[in-house]
């Protein structure tokens, strides 16, 4: 009996920390009243879909200001390198800046272990064994990070995902999903 009633004051514990770290009600007006078109499709599609996963209640965003975090960290990258690709992803991760240090420790530490240096790791070095050994080890050091990530791939075409459009929208996602 006593199992149980520690196991449920436990989990009691566990709810109210993640009800801290989850933001509520979040605000997906992104891209505020200006007319669609000033904005990157990219950016449209963004917040397209983050209003449909909030609407289907899908949708979970950390709280980046919880624990008096008072500062956000946003770090982005693009696949753009291969012009054989079928894809391009782009990439940027969010996160509460002042709760960098645990993430930066653990780097130091995986770079020292494999023998990193000041080596980016880089998907398209992804061949090199050092960088091949130190994923899962770079990958526990990464879920550190208060935060989220959030990816786009697209398939290659002929306009432009940053610029706004000229006069036409192609959609870049799928709204069955």
């Amino acid at each position: 009996m006593s199992d149980q009633v520690h196991s449920e004051e436990y989990y009691k514990k566990l709810t109210e920390h993640a009800n801290k770290l989850a933001l509520k009600k979040p605000d997906l007006n992104l891209l505020r009243n200006q007319p669609t078109g000033e904005y990157p499709i990219m950016a449209q599609a963004l917040e397209t879909l983050l209003q449909e996963r909030n609407a289907k209640r899908l949708l979970v965003l950390p709280n980046l200001t919880a624990f008096s975090n008072d500062a956000l960290g946003v770090f982005s990258d693009y696949s753009g390198e291969d012009h054989s690709a079928s894809y391009l992803t782009y990439s940027v991760l969010v996160c509460g800046y002042r709760y960098t240090g645990a993430f930066s420790e653990r780097m130091k530490g995986v770079r020292k272990t494999y023998k990193l240096g000041d080596k980016e790791i880089a998907f398209k070095d992804f061949r090199m064994g050092q960088i091949q050994a130190s994923l899962g080890d770079y990958l526990d050091a990464a879920n550190w990070l208060p935060g989220f990530l959030c990816t786009m791939a697209v398939a290659t075409m002929n306009f432009s995902l940053v610029n706004p459009p000229v006069r036409t929208f192609v959609p870049i996602y799928d709204r069955r999903s």
